[in-house]
């Protein structure tokens, strides 16, 4: 936490908790979290993606996949400013 704090971080992501897990939320409340109620839909791993996401993912796992970590790194941090 305190290298992220010393690269100018200012938020930290912890993740969704279940609703019936009351000692998690305490512990992420004392943190300051924030509850959002978030909706989660599952389906199998039957599911058979359109056309078009199998042609953007298919590169993008292959990258993924051979990629260095470093790159990978570097990458993500560039996306990050503009996506994130």
């Amino acid at each position: 936490m305190q290298g992220a704090k010393d690269l100018g971080l200012r938020e930290l992501d912890l993740e969704r908790t279940d609703w019936g897990n009351s000692g998690l939320l305490a512990f992420k409340d004392r943190l300051g979290a924030r509850r959002y109620l978030l909706n989660c839909w599952w389906h199998s791993k039957a599911f058979v993606q359109p056309r078009r996401f199998r042609v953007l993912y298919g590169p993008l796992g292959w990258f993924v996949a051979h990629a260095p970590v470093s790159m990978i790194t570097i990458v993500g941090r560039l996306l990050y400013r503009h996506i994130g």
